[in-house]
């Protein structure tokens, strides 16, 4: 099975704040970009740049309290072959993580379809 880990939000500071209205582009990270062409075609638009915009747009609103990070899982090798954006949430004073609200694309698990099964289990070993 691949390693799997938690990674940071490099602009989860940024996040809901006045002082980064003018939003700066996000770059694409080149693990990223390689896992993207390996997943189904529905899910390509979910980019760095996607999330991102999702996160200055509803972190923090509501019971959504941030930072976004992402579970990852690489596959033997060492090329990223699932991701999992989960951002914290608080409801009646418990705060947990949680894979998105009510936007669908949100909850999307990206996962290289060669390699679906293993995956899954290192982004489900890493809850």
């Amino acid at each position: 099975m691949g390693r799997s880990r938690i990674l940071e939000d490099k602009l989860s500071n940024a996040h809901g704040t006045e002082e980064n209205a003018a939003h700066e582009a996000v770059p694409a990270h080149p693990e990223w970009c390689a896992l993207l062409r390996k997943v189904v075609p529905a899910k390509a638009f979910l980019t760095e740049a996607w999330f991102d915009c999702w996160a200055r747009s509803f972190l923090p609103l509501n019971s959504w309290v941030g930072p976004l990070t992402y579970l990852a899982t690489h596959g033997p090798d060492g090329a990223l072959i699932g991701l999992a954006p989960v951002a914290k949430q608080r409801v009646a004073g418990v705060q947990f993580s949680s894979l998105g609200g009510y936007y669908a694309p949100f909850r999307s698990i990206l996962v290289a379809e060669p390699a679906r099964q293993v995956a899954a289990e290192g982004l489900a070993s890493a809850l």
